[in-house]
């Protein structure tokens, strides 16, 4: 009697440390679901209604979007994560630098990226003349990559309710005025701006409304203490940041650059599924290393018991695609043959990729900087070096393929890492 006690009173201690993972977990799983109903819904849509050559080219300028959005970001998602945990004066001022140098540095990106890169799906939005390209991308790139910040806050603060208004509200709103979009050369540009100026409109207005949700407020003084050490984590992390998330957003641009616009929109529809869902271990990583960060000791249980409902949550989602196919054909027309054919494959890298989100996260909480620069080197190397190789030469299938491979070998060095890291008991 006394032992069995014993135990319930112990599993009801660990349930009641664990608590904040799971219900953190939990809203930002329907967050995710919610967000990726509606971009389902939102391209789904846009494929009924528009040809798929303009939809390849809207879909063309939002990766390139989010590809900016990443190369620009300094590690600033993972330094608030770590840094803006809680509601102090510290936090606030942690924060707010990371908004100032995410708006300044997305001027820079959008600028750089409509300078270098050019291809025939994306040279549309110049319709308007140069100075308002740069001018109308650098307005999405900035508020994306503020929207995400205030995510993280309001996560950090246990607000999660808060980014599940903000993504619902985005994707009613964005769903609205497809039908309304004129016809003409610009309506790809207006269908690119309504698959990125919403969400990235929201940035802008969270960024507002943030000191209502969570207290403080946005400030520059007092430097805390510790912000070299803040700073090198950052940049760290940075470096490790775009090696980890390298191929979701360059992969894309490789894919735009060499092939056709219909092409592109079939890779896009199935790489767009595949990446959301995608989603649900980094989210939940984030949320082992926000709690992680807050009591080292339980990191080690804290990411097992996310392994768990990651590699659940991936592996039945990679086998509903393979079942479930066939209905983006029906979906979204005869024009989306190759979306169908390569989404389950891509989506076989879902339980992999479970493995090295997790592994990452706790990575970070220890601050194993080697162990988190060999699990993204390899998941990016094993991913983009073949791509360059296989994508101008097969296409689509090199896409797939250069895919598979990274992410199983990210995962087998994530494990790896894990192990030698990790305190013995």
């Amino acid at each position: 009697m006394t032992t069995a006690r014993g135990v319930a009173g112990r599993l009801a201690a660990r349930s009641g440390e664990h608590a904040p993972l799971v219900r953190g977990s939990a809203w930002l799983m329907v967050s995710i679901i919610v967000q990726g109903l509606s971009g389902y819904a939102f391209w789904l849509a846009a494929a009924r209604l528009f040809p798929s050559d303009e939809v390849g080219h809207a879909s063309a300028l939002f990766s390139s979007v989010l590809f900016v959005t990443y190369l620009t970001g300094f590690g600033l998602n993972i330094a608030v994560a770590r840094y803006a945990a809680d509601g102090s004066r510290d936090a606030d001022v942690y924060f707010s630098w990371s908004l100032a140098i995410t708006v300044a540095s997305s001027l820079v990106g959008a600028a750089a990226y409509l300078t270098f890169v050019s291809s025939e799906t994306i040279d549309v939005i110049r319709v308007w003349g140069a100075p308002t390209a740069v001018v109308l991308f650098f307005f999405v790139v900035a508020g994306t990559s503020m929207a995400a910040l205030v995510d993280i806050r309001l996560t950090a603060a246990h607000r999660w309710q808060w980014v599940l208004i903000r993504v619902g509200v985005v994707g009613v709103a964005r769903l609205l005025p497809l039908v309304a979009l004129p016809e003409g050369e610009t309506r790809e540009v207006w269908l690119f701006l309504l698959a990125g100026g919403l969400p990235a409109l929201s940035g802008f207005v969270g960024v507002v409304l943030l000191p209502r949700a969570i207290g403080g407020g946005l400030r520059l003084r007092p430097w805390p203490s510790d912000g070299p050490v803040a700073v090198r984590f950052a940049l760290v992390n940075f470096g490790a940041d775009l090696a980890a998330r390298a191929p979701m957003f360059a992969l894309p641009v490789i894919v735009l650059i060499d092939v056709t616009a219909t092409a592109n929109a079939n890779f896009y529809v199935a790489f767009n599924i595949t990446t959301m869902l995608f989603l649900i271990p980094v989210t939940i990583g984030q949320v082992v290393l926000i709690e992680g960060s807050k009591a080292l000791a339980r990191a080690a249980s804290q990411a097992r018991l996310a392994l768990v409902l990651t590699l659940a949550v991936m592996g039945a989602a990679s086998l509903a695609t393979w079942a479930l196919s066939g209905l983006v054909v029906s979906l979204y027309g005869s024009d989306y043959d190759d979306a169908a054919r390569i989404l389950p494959l891509l989506m076989a890298a879902g339980v992999p990729w479970a493995v090295t989100s997790i592994a990452l996260a706790e990575m970070r909480v220890r601050h194993s900087h080697a162990g988190t620069t060999a699990i993204t080197a390899v998941f990016a190397a094993g991913v983009l070096l073949p791509a360059l190789v296989l994508v101008p030469q097969d296409g689509l299938d090199g896409a797939v393929a250069a895919w598979l491979g990274g992410n199983v070998a990210a995962a087998a060095v994530g494990l790896l890492a894990v192990r030698l890291v990790r305190p013995r008991v």
